[in-house]
């Protein structure tokens, strides 16, 4: 996770870098939904706005148990 650091008055923005993984595409639907709402919320609080770009490249990855006791 990147953070490039924001001195008052000589930058206009942040940009927050990383990735999320989940087990299913639900749960990855409503954290990429909070993301968004607590960005937005936390930027409005100090008087700023928030874009969320999101790269939901692979799928959810769920292992299955059976092999995985196997190993």
């Amino acid at each position: 996770m990147y953070l490039h650091a924001v001195v008052p008055g000589s930058l206009r923005y942040a940009r927050l870098e990383g990735s999320l993984r989940t087990d299913s595409q639900e749960l990855r639907d409503k954290l990429v939904c909070r993301i968004k709402e607590v960005s937005e919320g936390v930027a409005g609080a100090f008087g700023g706005s928030a874009e969320v770009k999101m790269n939901c490249g692979a799928p959810p990855l769920v292992c299955d148990p059976d092999f995985t006791r196997e190993i």
